[in-house]
């Protein structure tokens, strides 16, 4: 992992691993708060980080007196201290000059490991989404990788993975959906509908 995805000599904070191990459990707290109050924020959160001014002035606004919607605002709005520009950009090139390793990485990375993250695997089998929603979440997950390994000259943004750019929109919204999924699937756990 630190030769090909992290800048060279660059020491993993023991927050960003922190960060990482609780990205493993169940539950994403900051969202799923968002979720419970809000329903929907993540067109709310883009508009607050892409136009601010306007979403200052409009009936949306008090959302950026909420914590939980700052701390989002915070880390949506710029890209950690170790993304290495020119690491994404040869990550871009790579992927479009060999889409059997964009392919692989889909099969064996993105769905058969991901399956062994229990915020990811137990809401799909609780909510059946696993067995009936199979091919349709196989094509979003595609065009998800797809918009993430965008080179910038592709799509017209500054960098890859640009703030307001396709890949950084679908995180905020996967972010959402799969809270929603949590939720429904933790009303399903507890017998409520």
């Amino acid at each position: 992992m630190r030769k090909y995805v992290l800048p060279k000599g660059y020491k993993l904070k023991k927050e960003i691993l922190d960060d990482i191990a609780e990205s493993y459990e169940m539950t994403d707290p900051v969202v799923d708060a968002l979720t419970s109050k809000y329903k929907r924020f993540a067109d709310d959160l883009q508009n607050a980080i892409l136009n601010k001014a306007v979403f200052t002035a409009s009936d949306k606004a008090h959302m950026l007196a909420d914590p939980n919607f700052k701390k989002m605002v915070d880390k949506f709005s710029g890209h950690p201290d170790w993304f290495d520009v020119k690491l994404a950009e040869k990550e871009a090139i790579a992927y479009r000059r060999y889409p059997l390793t964009l392919v692989w990485l889909l099969r064996n990375v993105a769905l058969m490991a991901g399956y062994s993250i229990p915020a990811l695997s137990l809401p799909l089998v609780k909510t059946g989404s696993l067995v009936h929603d199979a091919l349709a979440r196989l094509y979003r997950t595609y065009g998800y990788m797809m918009a993430v390994s965008e080179h910038p000259a592709v799509c017209g943004d500054e960098t890859p993975l640009a703030v307001g750019g396709e890949a950084w929109r679908q995180t905020i919204i996967i972010r959402q959906m799969h809270s929603f999924h949590l939720q429904f699937s933790l009303l399903i756990s507890r017998g409520l509908k």
